[in-house]
């Protein structure tokens, strides 16, 4: 079988790919996160993900990998980690983005607004020069980001624990404090959240996973999780205005991609605050790799090709 190999290695999973020259996936696995800068186990976890798919034999590889530059002297070892699988055939490392931008605009230009367990905002004018805006991590910035708004909900249950006795509170305050606490499964006390975050194997992703708690109370109406979505999506919606500034794209056509963009308070918020409604994303942040990948291995890509793909990937999803 003719193939190609797309992966993308974000920071909470990754999820890989064999497409034929018809644009079809025939296989499609998902494994573990793998960033290099906050996960020991990322190469295991790259491994145990594209050792099947490897034996395929594909005609060409793009990795796109979270933290990833190859302009950095800190992602060589990313690199140099890699040689054994990337050595052999066309291969292509980038950042885990870039795919993302590649995937949401079907390589034409425009700005891409990514929020997963991390953000950035990336753009691209009509010369083909990419810029980014944001992607600072979790420490510096991470702006409008998972693990933003889950931060943001945990702040609600430090706050509720740090005013006095729970038990206190009139049964209708504090709800989404509440609601977290139990969903956690501690006691709201200092040492009973500490434990529970003690005992996370990866701290940052779990709290970024309580993203899609607090967009679930967002559509239950609950204001204190409404509140929390929006001014994430009013922070992500300055960095695209200011990334469209810099590529000369004012008001200029913008997508989206990552799992924060699951939530319509979120995503609606955002629209609100550009005004101006988003590009529906060609491609999820994986076909990018494999528009990368087919035209790596000097394939054609037509409309039609990535139509299929686009298709075959929903299917494998």
């Amino acid at each position: 079988m003719t193939c190609i190999l797309a992966v993308d290695a974000g920071g909470t999973r990754t999820q890989a790919a064999l497409v034929t020259r018809a644009g079809l996936v025939p296989s499609r696995r998902e494994g573990a996160g793998a960033n290099a800068f906050d996960r020991s186990d990322w190469l295991d976890n790259l491994r145990a993900t594209l050792a099947p798919l490897l034996e395929a034999s594909p005609q060409a590889l793009v990795l796109g990998l979270a933290g990833f530059s190859s302009r950095r002297p800190s992602s060589a070892a990313q690199s140099h980690a890699l040689a054994d699988w990337t050595a052999p055939l066309p291969a292509q490392l980038c950042s885990d983005a870039d795919i993302a931008l590649d995937g949401a605009l079907g390589g034409q230009p425009g700005i891409l607004a990514l929020s997963g367990t991390g953000s950035i905002v990336l753009a691209r004018n009509a010369a083909g020069t990419t810029l980014r805006v944001g992607g600072w991590g979790y420490l510096l910035g991470d702006e409008g980001s998972g693990y933003a708004i889950g931060r943001d909900a945990m702040r609600h249950l430090t706050q509720w624990i740090d005013a006095g006795p729970p038990a206190d509170d009139p049964p209708d305050a504090h709800l989404l404090a509440r609601r977290l606490a139990q969903r956690l499964g501690i006691t709201p006390t200092p040492d009973g959240l500490l434990e529970w975050l003690r005992g996370q194997p990866h701290p940052r992703s779990a709290i970024a996973a309580q993203a899609a708690f607090v967009a679930t109370c967002a559509d239950e109406g609950l204001p204190e999780a409404i509140a929390i979505l929006h001014q994430a999506a009013e922070a992500l919606a300055g960095q695209v205005r200011t990334a469209a500034t810099r590529a000369g794209l004012p008001g200029g056509p913008w997508s989206h991609s990552g799992s924060i963009f699951n939530s319509r308070p979120f995503l609606a918020h955002m629209e609100t605050t550009l005004g101006t409604p988003p590009l529906p994303p060609v491609l999820p942040p994986l076909g990018g790799a494999a528009l990368r990948a087919a035209r790596l291995a000097g394939w054609p890509v037509t409309p039609e090709w990535i139509a299929t793909l686009a298709a075959s990937l929903a299917a494998r999803a």
